[in-house]
């Protein structure tokens, strides 16, 4: 590594606002940790201290919620490290500092926050995106943070200032930008999007989990709050890694607070047409059957 890849790792703003008190530098760090008690597919974690090796581009060592050890390999870019340091890193050291990191995105107002969860293909980024245009804050796009706070409420940090889309999914909102690399159809780009800095945290008011089936219109329906357990372990962001990382009594309070406060539902959408705008009418219209109270201030 040379010392230009160095600096610019250890001083670039990489993590979100609210992790500003995180160290993270460049140093080296063994392939391996010293004791192992979980590990996965390039992962290993024991106690409040996780690695994860990702060939070509850097070794991660997040340990206590606290530092960040980023190791690059030769040649590796900038934007790939830091990109890769925003996924299982960062839910690492959420779940280390007692917080919950969800594979979802997640959108705001002046009411509180949403999560959109669902997998990979499901259209959590385009239904996003759909509700940034109708006025709604972009909170994150595929890892979203959280914490329970004080007075049993779970909150929404903010995470990411980008969306990552399909080409075709650009086009079908019309955005052309001459700026964004030109990739083929089996890519996605990222869009820049503004965020709203009037709130650091917004209070999560629903849950809706999207999926695919085969009819040709658009469902909401409410979660079975007997699955509402099975449905938070399916939302966290890499299961396993909370397993080793997240606390099972932290685990345990959030999973009694949303089965208690936070309404959860699943949206279905067929395969085909572009279903995006009826997808944000359901949503609307079920929040408005919700008492939603303005945010505290």
């Amino acid at each position: 590594m040379n010392d230009a890849m160095k600096e610019t790792i250890e001083y670039s703003n990489i993590l979100p606002e609210f992790l500003r008190d995180v160290v993270v530098a460049a140093d080296a760090v063994k392939p391996v940790l010293e004791t192992v008690s979980a590990a996965g597919v390039l992962w290993q974690a024991h106690q409040r201290r996780f690695l994860l090796d990702v060939p070509d581009v850097a070794r991660y060592l997040v340990e206590d919620g606290r530092r960040v050890t980023i190791d690059a390999a030769v040649g590796a870019d900038v934007a790939t490290i830091e990109r890769n340091l925003c996924m299982a890193p960062l839910a690492a050291l959420l779940y280390q500092q007692g917080k919950v990191a969800f594979h979802a995105a997640a959108v705001g107002n002046e009411h509180g926050a949403i999560l959109l969860a669902g997998d990979s293909g499901a259209g959590k980024s385009t239904l996003l995106m759909e509700l940034q245009r109708r006025g709604w804050t972009v909170l994150a796009d595929d890892l979203t943070a959280a914490e329970l706070n004080a007075g049993g409420v779970i909150s929404i940090l903010p995470t990411s200032s980008t969306v990552v889309l399909w080409p075709d999914v650009l086009k079908g909102f019309g955005i052309e930008n001459s700026s964004l690399p030109q990739h083929d159809t089996r890519r996605k780009s990222f869009t820049p999007v503004m965020q709203d800095e009037h709130h650091s945290t917004y209070p999560l008011r629903a849950v809706y989990r999207l999926g695919i089936y085969r009819k040709n219109d658009c469902l909401l329906e409410s979660a079975d709050a007997s699955n509402w357990f099975s449905m938070l372990g399916a939302i966290m962001y890499n299961s396993q890694i909370a397993d080793a990382q997240c606390d099972r009594i932290t685990f345990m309070r959030f999973a009694s607070n949303l089965s208690q406060h936070v309404p959860m539902s699943r949206l279905k959408r067929p395969w085909q047409p572009w279903t995006v705008s009826v997808l944000a009418d359901l949503v609307e219209e079920h929040l408005a059957t919700i008492q939603l109270d303005p945010l505290p201030g």
